[in-house]
């Protein structure tokens, strides 16, 4: 999908800049993990201008920062020059991570969305290499779009500017994708899909995202990954019951699973 574009924008990565504020989801997840950290190679993909990088790096035993986006991997280099020593960055593509070693990494992070801005085919191959790379029983965490949520679409998720200039194209980039881009199928057929490819309006309309079922993700990952639980966005905590998974409407949700061990 042509969204590469839209992360590799002088805008979009001066919005990232400086951004370091979890999400609750996170907040939980690295809590938990926090006293393995130490002992953990970890493996940030999609790390934009490193919004995650300080709360990993400075823990983990080892970190490498991947993003196929050249100036947010130039964003991070600014950021964090040599004040983490333990820590690589390279631009590298989640869907084809041939600069990471195979059974390398105990903990692989894939942040704020970042693999709903690939292809459904795509999508598999990044859960493939995900596989690949991480060791028997790694832990994987990532966020996605929830599509039993579709109908809180907001154009608006990017705060207005103070800047009046900034609000104007805001504004004109919201009237130009309820015009032309707003999903024209009903919303409750999206919601009754397992997956499907919506522009939201986000980052002026520039991105194209992978929204699914919480049911169907489950089912995507059963392949590669066991131990699988979910996370609400909005209250940080476990969704425990399958009933109350089918229920969430969270505009997006945070999964932690656990690599399968692989054949001898």
């Amino acid at each position: 999908m042509p969204n590469k574009k839209t992360w590799e924008s002088v805008n979009v990565v001066s919005a990232y800049s400086g951004d370091s504020e979890l999400q609750a989801p996170e907040k939980t997840i690295f809590g938990e993990l926090a006293p393995s950290l130490p002992t953990m190679d970890v493996l940030d993909i999609g790390i934009g201008a490193g919004r995650t990088t300080a709360h990993l790096a400075k823990r983990a035993r080892s970190y490498i920062g991947i993003d196929y986006s050249q100036p947010m991997i130039d964003a991070c280099m600014r950021r964090f020059g040599d004040t983490l020593p333990n820590a690589v960055f390279k631009v590298g593509d989640a869907v084809d991570m041939c600069e990471v070693d195979a059974d390398s990494v105990d903990l692989i992070l894939f942040s704020f969305n970042g693999i709903d801005c690939v292809s459904h085919i795509d999508r598999l191959k990044v859960f493939r290499e995900v596989h690949r790379v991480g060791r028997n029983g790694a832990f994987f965490c990532f966020s996605s779009h929830n599509i039993l949520g579709v109908d809180r679409l907001n154009p608006f998720r990017e705060h207005l500017s103070r800047n009046p200039f900034r609000t104007f194209r805001q504004l004109v980039g919201w009237l130009d994708w309820w015009i032309r881009l707003r999903p024209r199928v009903k919303i409750e057929t999206l919601r009754a899909a397992p997956h499907a490819i919506i522009n939201d309006g986000a980052h002026e309309n520039g991105l194209s995202l992978y929204y699914i079922q919480p049911r169907e993700q489950l089912t995507q990952l059963q392949h590669w990954f066991s131990d699988v639980r979910v996370f609400s966005l909005e209250s940080g905590e476990e969704i425990t019951g399958s009933g109350e998974i089918d229920r969430s409407t969270d505009p997006w949700l945070y999964y932690l699973c656990r690599i399968k061990p692989k054949p001898a």
